[in-house]
């Protein structure tokens, strides 16, 4: 169970037989209660998917660059990573001022 009826699951082209039909590790009306796209992976295109985003690096799905400093936030953590530092939910959070 996905959180969409029938009726809303036709709306949004997403399959009643899959709770995930993006598999992007939210379900469908998990995104569609976010205002994310629940068939596409990534909503916002910033090589991170929805589900990561929301679930382990608390960045926003729809913001391709969530703390605006020029750089998608796929490629802000991808470089934090491969520098050996150690991405921590609990830590890492981004606010916009």
């Amino acid at each position: 169970m996905d959180g969409l009826t029938d009726t809303e699951e036709e709306k949004y082209n997403t399959d009643p037989k899959n709770p995930d039909t993006d598999n992007d590790g939210l379900k469908d009306g998990e995104e569609v209660r976010l205002g994310t796209s629940p068939v596409d992976f990534d909503t916002d295109g910033d090589g991170l998917s929805d589900g990561d985003e929301v679930n382990k690096y608390a960045t926003d799905p729809k913001d391709l660059d969530t703390d605006d400093d020029g750089y998608r936030d796929g490629v802000d953590l991808w470089s934090l990573e491969n520098k050996g530092i150690r991405i921590d939910v609990k830590y890492y959070r981004v606010e916009k001022s």
